[in-house]
């Protein structure tokens, strides 16, 4: 089986690496095709390299974007699409997930979408959501982006997110359609179908964690219920196979804890979650040190920065706390073994978990360690305001508090060890990370239903009808319209740079002039300013 997985960028392998690993056991050949590749290495590319290294037949590169006359027509269709979705009645609660997608797509195109009577009822967004759709099905697909799948002829293709702002996969998945080749979303994380863009194209199956996002896939996507299959949360296997590499002693000499003490672990949130979180956190640390009960005022407590927020915790100074640690400074990405044991024992030692809104609070239950939160008002658009987050409160996984007193009170509870709540916890991972079992590994399910998809007879291509051919001439006016505006508005932009660059340019030549006219004429340093402005003005005349 020749697999063609189409991934945006490196960071996103780790939640498929274990099936890539186990495919490319099995014999099957995996070409990994990512839209972009940071030049920063911990966004998974060493995770690439021992793939890549380690089984022959598993393959990776940097694929292109489609680039035609069509582009910017679907640029706009697409952004539309995503918006549209969040004039729904049901994000009235998530005002900063609306503003996101509206500052994305654009201010304009959120106001015309505003102003179509009925937008925000259940009807009106049916009808069109379906008109844009077939506007999208009547687009030809990239030649180019053909070609790459002629050449390669791959049995099955994968595609994860899909559901970005702006996915440039959406092209893949278009043109695996029109070739008749089989063709799979995979949703990578919790939060994909809910604060996302929405499924553009229907694919022929939707792989999801659980029947929570089957039915986010269902009723917020129009997926049709078939479609979606429920295999568990492959990339949580690793935290169920798991074992501590360090004691509780010399866990807690590495951070100066003491062992006889309890452990509060603080796991921080992205920048989009909790932006300013280190203020927040260190008023927490405040707070508990003040408390009159020597468990939780004497506890010892670390604080981890997420990886793609950690900026804020360069110089936070916790030494007027004894026993309190940042650790890792700059955060860390879960993907060497180095990193994964570390952030492991992280969550193992402590006694209880605490975190705004993050996936480390799933990690924590399937740990088996109680998770706690407080509904901050400073982040309400973010807790409350997001639907994935009634998942961690929901049948109480997540112990919530309303107040710094009230979770005090709850750390103390959990912190004395009772086994009140762990069923609870049991409960949880069960049904959101393994719903076929707790003693059962979720990526052998992911693996056996990609073999299964891709032994399928071959989806017929998708026909060019009549309707499609007349609508495909009638759209190309307007999208050569849109793609000259597109092109004008461009280089409006670079001449609105350059003329910038110059004045500037211009600003510190006669700065360079001033100051040399201060000095004595022929001095080395006039010499130095004067040279200096004349290359400027060389610059400039060019």
């Amino acid at each position: 089986m020749k697999v063609f997985f189409v991934i945006r960028h490196p960071g996103y392998l780790r939640h498929y690496e274990s099936v890539i690993e186990l495919l490319a056991q099995r014999g099957h050949e995996v070409h990994i095709c990512f839209n972009v590749l940071p030049s920063k290495a911990h966004l998974g590319r060493e995770q690439v390299k021992r793939l890549c290294h380690q089984y022959p037949h598993v393959t990776a590169e940097e694929v292109p974007h489609r680039r035609d006359v069509w582009k910017p027509l679907l640029t706009h269709l697409r952004g539309m699409r995503d918006y549209l979705r969040y004039l729904h009645p049901r994000y009235t609660r998530a005002p900063k997930l609306v503003r996101r997608a509206r500052e994305h797509h654009g201010w304009l195109k959120a106001l015309f979408l505003q102003l179509i009577p009925g937008i925000r009822t259940e009807r009106v967004q049916n009808w069109l959501q379906g008109l844009l759709r077939r506007i999208e099905c009547a687009v030809p697909g990239s030649r180019r982006i053909d070609a790459i799948l002629r050449q390669f002829r791959p049995d099955i293709v994968l595609v994860t997110p899909l559901v970005d702002f702006g996915s440039q996969q959406l092209d893949y998945l278009k043109s695996a359609q029109a070739l008749g080749i089989h063709n799979v979303l995979c949703v990578a994380s919790w939060d994909n179908l809910t604060n996302k863009g929405i499924i553009q194209l229907e694919p022929e199956a939707v792989l999801v964690w659980n029947h929570d996002q089957k039915r986010e896939a269902v009723e917020l996507h129009g997926i049709p219920a078939e479609k979606v299959i429920v295999t568990g949360a492959q990339s949580f296997d690793q935290w169920f196979e798991a074992r501590p590499s360090t004691t509780r002693e010399q866990f807690c000499r590495r951070h100066g804890f003491d062992p006889s003490r309890p452990t509060i672990l603080y796991v921080c949130s992205s920048a989009f979650i909790a932006e300013e979180e280190a203020k927040f956190a260190v008023q927490w640390v405040q707070y508990l040190r003040s408390w009159n009960d020597p468990v939780i005022s004497g506890a010892n407590v670390l604080i981890r920065p997420h990886p793609l927020n950690a900026g804020q915790w360069a110089d936070v100074d916790v030494s007027p706390y004894s026993r309190v640690a940042i650790y890792p400074r700059g955060g860390a990405y879960v993907t060497s073994e180095e990193a994964r044991a570390d952030y492991y024992d992280s969550i193992y030692h402590s006694d209880a978990v605490v975190g705004i809104n993050t996936s480390a609070l799933i990690e924590a239950g399937i740990i088996g360690r109680t998770s706690h939160t407080i509904l901050a008002k400073e982040f309400a658009d973010t807790q409350e305001g997001t639907l994935h987050f009634d998942y961690l409160i929901r049948d109480g996984y997540l112990k919530v508090a309303r107040d710094f007193a009230e979770h005090v009170n709850q750390l103390r509870d959990t912190v004395a060890g009772g086994d009140a709540g762990k069923e609870r916890v049991r409960k949880f991972v069960g049904q959101f990370i393994r719903p076929h079992g707790l003693d059962q590994p979720c990526t052998p399910i992911v693996a056996n239903a990609i073999e299964e998809l891709a032994r399928r007879p071959q989806p017929q291509p998708l026909p060019l009808t009549p309707v499609m051919r007349c609508a495909r001439v009638l759209l190309l006016p307007l999208a050569l319209v849109i793609l000259c505006g597109d092109l004008a508005r461009r280089a409006a932009r670079r001449a609105g740079s350059l003329a910038m660059r110059l004045l500037k340019r211009d600003k510190r030549r006669e700065d360079l002039l001033r100051k040399a006219a201060r000095l004595p004429a022929g001095s080395p340093l006039h010499s130095l300013l004067r040279r200096g402005a004349e290359e400027d003005s060389a610059i400039s005349r060019r």
